[in-house]
């Protein structure tokens, strides 16, 4: 028996029937242990039987990962290289300007792309797709102010949209915020 099914038996009873028919005594509860193996594959088999139950994709976004712990990594990694996940899409940002060289997160994307080769592509297609995001020019953000303050361009926004642009430095979250904040 795998770890992650014990410790899924374990933990989640109601959940024994999906898991299949295993006899459970307290003896064998007691004896579970929480090895960073069980949790993965704990972690991998309920997301399985959860996507395995929608009719469509279930999708996880998972935020500042340049944040991110090695084990938290190391689980994301395993996530992401599993073939047994369907039915499931990973968005995965970061800010490449926080990372730094060795954290863990560096090497993860080159471990996703090497476990999930498949015969005759370079990579799985539609498996993994990088996208980098940059900061918006000024010229963007006086277009999205006019917009959010339903004026043209030529009317007087420039010079809110130039003193948001040296404040955020063209980071459209920092822009929304300042423009919620100007707003109340």
């Amino acid at each position: 028996e795998k770890q992650g099914s014990l410790v899924l038996h374990s933990t989640f009873t109601a959940l024994a029937p999906l898991l299949g028919s295993l006899i459970w005594t307290k003896e064998k509860r007691k004896t579970v242990r929480l090895s960073m193996g069980a949790i993965k594959e704990c972690t991998c088999e309920i997301l399985s039987i959860i996507c395995e139950a929608l009719d469509y994709p279930m999708v996880l976004h998972l935020d500042d990962l340049q944040l991110g712990d090695d084990a938290s990594i190391a689980l994301l990694t395993y996530l992401l290289s599993s073939k047994k996940l369907k039915n499931l899409i990973f968005f995965c940002a970061y800010r490449s300007n926080k990372l730094v060289a060795n954290h863990s997160f560096t090497k993860l994307m080159e471990n996703v792309k090497a476990a999930r080769k498949c015969s005759g592509y370079e990579t799985c297609p539609k498996s993994v797709t990088k996208m980098d995001l940059f900061s918006l020019s000024l010229d963007l953000i006086t277009k999205f102010v006019a917009d959010s303050v339903k004026k043209n361009e030529n009317e007087g926004v420039a010079e809110l949209a130039e003193a948001i642009y040296i404040k955020t430095m063209g980071n459209i979250f920092f822009v929304m915020q300042a423009l919620e904040e100007l707003v109340r």
